[in-house]
């Protein structure tokens, strides 16, 4: 269970404790990805988080991810 640790979370730069955090934030935990195959890539995972959406363009050259409708564009560099 995630209570049993203690979970920080810096994206804003300053330690938050996850309870006290105001952003949403998803804790993927360790038995879920236990129980997945050691081939997945990430972007199959981020696939399981609520309101992250991942989508590859251009045969694989680029990614595109949305997190809450917020997205970015990634391109392979070479």
């Amino acid at each position: 269970m995630v209570d049993k640790f203690n979970i920080v979370v810096t994206a804003p730069r300053v330690e938050i404790p996850l309870k006290q955090n105001p952003a949403a934030t998803t804790v993927v935990e360790s038995p879920l990805l236990n129980n997945l195959p050691r081939t997945i890539a990430l972007d199959e995972v981020m696939k399981m988080v609520p309101g992250v959406k991942v989508d590859h363009q251009a045969d694989g050259e680029r990614v595109h991810v949305s997190i809450r409708g917020e997205g970015i564009l990634t391109e392979r560099f070479t």
